[in-house]
């Protein structure tokens, strides 16, 4: 019988044009090879560069795949749907991510993403944004200070395409940081605390949006 174990998220995602999946130093870190961590959470984003805040409902999944010279190789699949507060406008994600997390000495570690994202939003107007296209690369570096509580830094840069319903190629950019703290609650369970920054640009444009974001999920591990 398969043993479920439910854990509290608190967390801030750097993402581009919506929030894009948390940074889990319980899950990424290159001990859990062999382990999948499926987690349903909600989110809330605050005002991105289109001058929309987002809350939604979705899952991230990660499936550890190879280890080897004390690293693994993982794979990340995640998914939201949503609505945004700008004519409350309904949107679905998906994105998925293949990395390598390295064992650095007994309790520091560093991993490497790169990762992709589809998104689609509902529109009324030529104006509404319609869909986008990102990838990119995040880097993470985590420090365990007790067996129950773990820290770290992340940093992103993801190149972006979008489409407006009347406009297509919109070509930007956006980078981050955060600061992960990971809380076991029990073996298998744990609190994921990130807090981030992130900082939006469209290519050839002056317009540019910072803002931190925060998210709010419920994780299951299996």
């Amino acid at each position: 019988m398969k043993k479920i174990s439910l854990s509290l998220m608190v967390a801030g995602v750097v993402s581009s044009a919506f929030a894009s999946e948390a940074a889990n130093l319980a899950n990424i870190a290159p001990t859990n090879h062999d382990k999948v961590a499926i987690a349903l959470d909600t989110y809330y984003k605050g005002t991105d560069i289109w001058g929309a805040s987002s809350f939604a409902l979705g899952f991230d999944g990660k499936y550890g795949l190879v280890q080897a010279a004390n690293g693994e190789l993982y794979f990340r699949l995640a998914g939201h749907a949503g609505v945004r507060s700008k004519d409350v406008h309904r949107f679905l994600e998906i994105g998925g991510g293949l990395g390598w997390s390295q064992k650095l000495s007994e309790n520091q570690f560093v991993a490497l993403e790169t990762n992709y994202k589809y998104g689609l939003v509902t529109g009324d107007i030529g104006s509404d944004l319609k869909n986008w296209r990102e990838y990119g690369v995040q880097a993470t570096y985590g420090y365990r200070v007790a067996e129950w509580l773990s820290v770290g830094v992340s940093g992103s840069y993801d190149k972006t395409q979008y489409d407006l319903y009347a406009i297509k190629n919109i070509k930007g950019s956006t980078y981050g940081f955060g600061v992960p703290i990971s809380i076991s609650i029990s073996k298998g369970a744990n609190l994921n605390i990130y807090g981030g920054y992130q900082s939006q640009r469209l290519d050839g444009s002056d317009l540019k949006k910072g803002q931190p974001i925060v998210t709010l999920g419920i994780t299951a591990k299996f």
